[in-house]
């Protein structure tokens, strides 16, 4: 396989020891700066193939932003997520005893690769300002209601201009106004800075704003 910018997936087989599910993919491509819902029935395995884009599950056959994944160390893939990928989880992955503000900057915190200047800490001030979280920059995600915890999670993945951006349900615990408001920005932020999109979501009331929809429930293997 011959790597190109965007993502580029060919004959994925992927398999979990513990429950024997997996994912089979014969051939997935998303252009760069392209857009994409990923949907699908609930256990098919969006999270799965999210985790595998970003290299936290291992599997040959992935290319990402022109790089190969294939036979990338542990640290090698860490690498590479924190200085090219945007993260959301469904679960937000904040960390308690860190502050919004240090939840935000974390991936400068423990990324070498990333410099954290002036510049950073002016996109802090504005996409938290853009997703309504900025008058709680110094407290704690235990004070935050579910919604405002996904929008910290944002903030978080947006933080670097990531050249791929994988979000997990990222408008689960927000009503739909604040869903789509959330969406629309996040999109607007990853095509001023040309970054692809892969977004697993269930509202399709959120279809629209994306470039492509690809259903992966045929993919279970």
């Amino acid at each position: 396989m011959t790597p190109i910018s965007g993502i580029q997936v060919q004959d994925l087989r992927f398999r979990y020891e513990s429950d024997g599910f997996g994912l089979r993919i014969p051939e997935l491509s998303v252009a760069p700066g392209e857009a994409v819902a990923y949907i699908g029935a609930s256990g098919c395995g969006k999270t799965t193939l999210l985790h595998l884009l970003a290299g936290i599950l291992e599997a040959r056959g992935i290319a990402v932003d022109g790089v190969s994944l294939d036979g990338l160390s542990d640290a090698a893939r860490r690498a590479f997520r924190a200085e090219r990928i945007g993260l959301v989880f469904q679960d937000f992955g904040l960390l308690a005893h860190l502050t919004v503000r240090e939840n935000i900057l974390l991936p400068y915190y423990v990324h070498p690769g990333l410099t954290l200047d002036s510049a950073v800490s002016e996109r802090l001030v504005a996409l938290t300002k853009s997703l309504g979280v900025a008058a709680f920059l110094d407290r704690r995600p235990e004070h935050l209601s579910q919604g405002e915890r996904q929008r910290v999670a944002l903030c978080r993945a947006l933080i670097t201009k990531p050249r791929l951006v994988l979000a997990d349900e990222p408008t689960g615990n927000l009503d739909p106004k604040n869903a789509r408001t959330a969406v629309e920005l996040m999109l607007a932020e990853a095509r001023a800075v040309g970054a692809t999109v892969v977004t697993v979501t269930h509202d399709h009331t959120l279809l629209d704003l994306f470039d492509r929809v690809i259903d992966g429930s045929e993919w279970t293997a």
